[in-house]
């Protein structure tokens, strides 16, 4: 397992009280078997794991498997300093603004993260014209 959320801490109203509601993920580039197995054979994995991390050993009410190969992001080696050097290069030129996966991270919360923080600079910029 590469992660697990806890969707019901998030999103309170995702699950009912008293109840959880877990996201797990599995395969990645480090294992990308992980999804041909069979989807009982999932669900015995993840248990198996959280029962060891967590000692969680809850049977499901239910479950749904997606299988979403090659859809996380893969930063290649030498992507900080790329990154870099386009910061540096964006002091030049006035006006634009990056944020997203391609800079600092892949999940959600590092999207909005960048996305504010181009939002702040690019606000910065208005509000000095001013």
């Amino acid at each position: 397992m590469l992660a697990c959320t806890f969707v019901h801490r998030k999103f309170n109203h995702r699950a009912p009280e008293g109840k959880a509601l877990l996201r797990c993920f599995l395969g990645g580039s480090r294992d990308p078997e992980a999804l041909n197995l069979p989807d009982e054979e999932v669900v015995s994995l993840v248990r198996q794991e959280l029962k060891e991390i967590l000692s969680f050993s809850f049977e499901p009410l239910f479950w749904r498997i997606h299988r979403w190969p090659a859809s996380m992001a893969q930063y290649p080696v030498g992507h900080g300093e790329r990154v870099n050097r386009i910061q540096s290069l964006l002091g030049e030129l006035a006006g634009i603004y990056l944020g997203g996966n391609a800079y600092s991270g892949i999940g959600i919360s590092d999207c909005i993260r960048s996305g504010r923080a181009a939002a702040q600079r690019a606000m910065g910029t208005l509000n000095s014209k001013l």
